[in-house]
């Protein structure tokens, strides 16, 4: 598990694009960073990303990041639990959807909104004393336009969206007062200014190993990506396509290096009857071993759009819409149909509030759409084209449906080049930092074992009872009888040798398979101690340990072999599982709940621990120890 804690998990509660991009028909190679051409056994390959020189001139990124002030957040967390008296938890969903509507288009210079805009469930629960995260983050050097803007799309938020809400689930008039007067004193976000180095970035001379600070500077894989996707947007890169628009609002936190970008709705000639799709340009930024600098991925693929929409039988999840606007040409609005009872009781399609918030800005038909009428093309007019994404089993007469999957290799060869252009005049190149690797086999296979249970066990015991440092007795069990070496396993792992399949006859040395193994074990450490050292100069990392109370056998053995392996060269933390977060969905609190809402029980319980390794400021990995099989808990 990746080493930084003090960013949320992330559940996605909107399954809408699971299926939405369709890559499955891309071959391993296109998956890297090449395609070939021509025949298959041609060894002439294009690469599928970008790289920067170590030389560049540095290329600066100024702006500022939103997040909400610790009160506004308390306000908010008070409207969202409502007029709940018994102690229950009240998981309704504050009205963020419009104001992510009315921030998409009114901030003109806005590069990243994260969905929830910090105001889930578990944003608004949380027990943590530290500031709220950053929900979008703003290229703009003006901070009193920015200022002006915020005040107007939070008033318009609050009158026109937040108040219906609370009258509706009957809040106190008081809650919502006191968060207007935040709005009047300009208390209700944190507006804090960063500076960035997008290009280059750093490295280390030992490793060869690009190697920016991301603890000081944890935007700027984002950074760097809508760097790129700024660039790119408002641009054709497909030929008779129209220009690229950016997607401002993503699931994900502001930390991740993936940005995208799409085309206008397209049908394939003579057949609009098949169906509409659109194509998508995925930038990611990567980093790979020896490579002084970040890599630019390009990845093409199709996000197809339905034409009908099924009725709600089955699939109740959320869907992404988008509203494509001639008077936005950089840029794509996103919205959600949701599944919601009508009065009669009934499972409908029906759009989210963030609908609403881009029907009024964007000036699309005032009539109400059901997600069936915009899969049928009814909230289209002359300037703003609306879509439903595509997922399997929502396309009423899906065996019909005449788009298929997948995206020709030339078609991303043309993107690719058509970027490659736009790209040259900042000093991005191609990459071409690859070499395809001859592979050879020695049928002497030794170096590549496993160390056997014998010499492994055997030194493992030996660092437990000497302290020893790499001067491991061959074959030290050998020593031991029947009643020592029981001894001696109990001492340590509480288990004995009959609790090993074949019991003493698997620790013996023997045969080929179980010979001793020592000189080869001291290899692997220093080894394995040498690249740590190597790839982390100057850091000593943390390794922690989470196991449940029903495996201290296998923890404390799991404990001394990475004793055995690393020794002093990480730290290890050994400690149990936080109470109810892992098991049976049955055996959890929260099983009523949907996905999304069991999943606040879970983080809850794991921001202490999170929230403490925060303080402690080092790379920090982590990994769990868990049953792989439960009792049922109803017998």
């Amino acid at each position: 598990m990746a080493s930084n804690f003090s960013e949320d998990f992330e559940f996605n509660e909107d399954l809408s694009e699971l299926d939405e991009d369709d890559v499955t028909e891309t071959n391993s190679l296109s998956e890297s960073f090449y395609i070939p051409l021509g025949k298959p056994k041609s060894v002439n390959r294009f690469p599928l990303a970008f790289t920067i020189p170590d030389d560049l001139s540095p290329v600066m990124v100024e702006g500022y990041t939103l997040a909400w002030t610790k009160v506004a957040l308390g306000n908010l967390a008070a409207i969202q639990k409502g007029n709940r008296t018994d102690g229950q938890r009240n998981v309704k969903n504050l009205p963020y959807a419009s104001l992510r509507g009315l921030l998409e288009v009114g901030l003109e210079d806005i590069a990243r909104l994260n969905s929830e805009l910090g105001l889930s469930p578990f944003a608004l629960n949380t027990k943590s004393t530290s500031e709220p995260e950053p929900f979008a983050y703003l290229i703009d050097d003006s901070l009193e336009a920015i200022k002006k803007s915020l005040q107007t799309l939070l008033n318009d938020w609050i009158t026109n969206f937040l108040r219906p809400y609370t009258e509706r689930e009957k809040v106190s008039e008081e809650i919502l007062e006191r968060l207007e007067e935040l709005g009047e004193n300009e208390e209700l976000l944190n507006i804090t200014p960063f500076k960035y180095q997008a290009l280059p970035w750093s490295w280390s001379e030992q490793t060869g190993t690009t190697n920016p600070d991301t603890r000081k500077n944890k935007y700027l894989y984002r950074v760097l990506a809508d760097y790129v996707a700024r660039q790119i947007a408002g641009k054709e890169i497909f030929q008779g396509l129209g220009l690229m628009k950016r997607i401002i609002s993503s699931s994900g936190g502001l930390t991740s290096g993936v940005a995208e970008l799409i085309t206008a709705p397209i049908s394939i000639s003579d057949k609009p009857e098949k169906g509409t799709f659109s194509l998508v340009v995925r930038l990611e930024i990567i980093t790979y071993p020896s490579i002084h600098q970040p890599l630019l991925k390009i990845d093409v693929s199709k996000r197809r759009w339905i034409s009908q929409l099924k009725s709600p039988e089955f699939d109740r999840n959320d869907i992404t819409g988008f509203v494509f606007s001639k008077d936005y040409p950089d840029r794509v609005f996103s919205y959600r149909v949701i599944c919601k009872k009508d009065d009669k009781k009934n499972w409908q399609w029906t759009t989210d509030k963030d609908f609403e918030a881009l029907r009024r800005e964007l000036g699309l038909k005032v009539q109400p759409f059901s997600g069936q009428d915009i899969a049928l093309g009814k909230a289209n007019d002359d300037n703003n084209t609306v879509v439903v994404t595509y997922r399997n089993g929502l396309q009423e007469g899906a065996k019909e449906y005449g788009i298929k999957a997948g995206v020709p290799e030339i078609d991303k060869l043309e993107a690719f080049e058509a970027i490659a252009k736009i790209l040259k005049p900042i000093g991005i190149q191609e990459f071409e930092g690859y070499s395809q690797v001859k592979s050879s086999h020695n049928p002497d296979d030794t170096a590549s074992r496993m160390i056997n249970l014998p010499t492994l066990l055997g030194a493992s015991l030996e660092v437990l009872e000497t302290n020893c440092n790499l001067d491991f007795t061959p074959k030290y069990l050998k020593q031991f009888d029947d009643s020592q070496l029981n001894s001696l396993l109990r001492k340590h792992f509480d288990i004995g040798l009959e609790g090993i399949y074949q019991g003493r006859k698997t620790l013996q040395f023997g045969n080929s398979k179980s010979k001793d193994q020592t000189n080869e074990l001291v290899s692997l450490i220093r080894a394995n101690q040498e690249a740590l050292r190597r790839i982390y100069p100057n850091e000593r990392l943390l390794l922690i340990i989470f196991y449940e109370n029903e495996l201290q056998t296998e923890m404390k053995l799991l404990e001394a072999i990475i004793r055995v392996l690393w020794g002093e060269t990480i730290e290890f933390i050994v400690t149990r599982l936080p109470a109810n977060t892992h098991g049976p969905r049955e055996a959890l609190p929260g099983k009523e709940l949907k996905a999304k809402e069991r999943s606040q029980y879970r983080r809850e319980a794991w921001q202490p621990i999170v929230d403490q390794l925060a303080v402690r400021e080092q790379r920090t990995f982590c990994l769990i120890m868990a049953r792989e099989f439960y009792p049922d808990p109803k017998g």
